[in-house]
């Protein structure tokens, strides 16, 4: 537990990024395998998240590890770096939208009517839980969000307010149901999907808070692969999507 606090912390502040993403990878999937009673299918989407991280340059800009080395700097990054991280977040929603096809979800509204009797205790709020259509109308709409909302955050157009959706959406999630740091993960790795102008902003913000001046570089770095290494990637990002789509598919196999 101490190695997997101590190494998110390194990854935070990208200091010797790839060990620290590495360990983290590692002792967080120990934490989460170790114990079944214990287990969230949200754990197994961190473990993909941070497996993929240990392959990306994520240190290469603002970070400690470029504090220290300048030159290693990268100007720009392939779409495939960013690419990866959106198709492991959208598949976390759209699978968890085909999970809700189902006629027990969809027109028993269940278990969303046996999840809300156990909140009428709330003010204001409580004495509506007890009505059938408030647990019809929340299971159709968080399968109907769950299957949408990746594809309209790909929407420059539409991205504003699918994330102000994907807000308020995560922030009642979070209230009324013990899946832990789930929906706070969300609400701040979908920002992913924002335009780099969008994170240089925010990074910029952070500068400001606490007085970091921005250190001029003469590197002109650009991840390039090339010949093997390229083909390597190749294979490596296919047989990964592959995976992560049919997975999921398994049970029609049993």
């Amino acid at each position: 537990f101490s190695l997997c606090l101590v190494s998110s912390l390194l990854v935070t502040l990208g200091y010797t990024y790839k060990l620290s993403i590495l360990t983290f990878f590692l002792t967080f999937t120990y934490i989460e395998l170790m114990d079944k009673t214990t287990y969230l299918n949200h754990y197994y989407f961190i473990s993909s998240l941070s497996f993929l991280m240990c392959f990306l340059p994520a240190n290469r800009s603002f970070s400690l590890d470029i504090w220290c080395n300048r030159e290693k700097t990268l100007k720009s990054i392939p779409n495939w770096t960013v690419g990866i991280l959106k198709f492991q977040l959208g598949l976390v929603y759209f699978f968890s939208g085909i999970a809700k096809l189902n006629y027990d979800w969809l027109f028993d509204a269940m278990p969303m009517s046996i999840w809300l009797q156990a909140k009428t205790h709330w003010p204001e709020l409580g004495s509506l839980f007890t009505e059938k259509w408030v647990a019809y109308s929340c299971s159709w709409t968080a399968c109907l969000f769950d299957l949408t909302v990746a594809f309209f955050l790909l929407s420059k157009r539409y991205r504003p307010i699918a994330y102000f959706v994907l807000v308020i959406f995560h922030v009642i999630t979070g209230l009324m149901f013990p899946i832990g740091m789930f929906p706070w993960i969300m609400i701040l790795a979908t920002l992913i999907f924002f335009s780099p102008d969008f994170h240089e902003r925010i990074i910029a913000f952070i500068r400001l808070i606490f007085n970091l001046k921005a250190k001029k570089s003469t590197a002109t770095n650009f991840l390039v692969l090339k010949g093997f290494k390229r083909k390597l990637s190749s294979v490596f990002l296919v047989t990964y999507v592959l995976i992560q789509l049919l997975v999921p598919f398994r049970y029609v196999l049993y």
